[in-house]
């Protein structure tokens, strides 16, 4: 097995190459891997360059779709009062700045759980709050984000056996509202 040697910072060649994390190197692309694979792992086990991959992917996927969630909120903070035609307030700074660090958080939080992200539905209501939906199968997860807090409602069932849960959202249940929105997907 050819087994390259670890690559060092000061060597010339890499002046073009960025380093997301030791193991892991980017050329300009942005998707060329350069990886190590030890001779000393057994042959079932995780080589350095599955676990690279991982990682790769995981911050790929986190890069991408935080891409998307300021994308989302670039258009949102372009409202203007009565944007809808209905009287509807526009999100203040502090409304889409409390979004952005919320919704990053969980994001951030599930793809470290090891859990795959789905893009969310992402508006502003009446109230000039934002709103964050996510539907899989019978079970829905809605955010409302204000100014100094978030509401989360879980939805599961039809229109006949509909049941709800309203409380506040913090880091602590991230991961346990994303466990149950993902029992849907199973």
């Amino acid at each position: 097995m050819y087994t390259p040697h670890i690559l060092q910072q000061e060597t010339p060649w890499l002046a073009n190459i960025k380093t997301i994390d030791p193991s892991i190197l980017i050329d300009d692309t942005g998707t060329t891997i350069r990886t190590e694979t030890f001779p000393f792992l057994p042959e079932n086990e995780f080589t350095t360059t599955d676990i690279v991959r991982e990682q790769f992917k995981k911050k790929f996927i986190q890069s991408r779709q935080r891409r998307k969630i300021l994308e989302r909120l670039a258009v949102i903070a372009q409202r203007e009062d009565n944007w809808d035609g209905y009287d509807s307030k526009k999100p203040s700074k502090t409304i889409l700045a409390h979004a952005k660090m919320l919704i990053e958080g969980m994001l951030d939080t599930i793809i470290s759980g090891g859990h795959p992200w789905f893009t969310p539905f992402i508006s502003s209501d009446e109230d000039g709050f934002i709103t964050v939906a996510w539907h899989i199968g019978e079970l829905e997860l809605h955010i409302e984000i204000e100014e100094n807090e978030a509401e989360y409602t879980k939805i599961s069932g039809t229109n006949h056996d509909m049941k709800m849960e309203i409380d506040f959202l913090n880091p602590d249940n991230f991961l346990i509202l994303w466990e149950w929105l993902l029992d849907a997907h199973k």
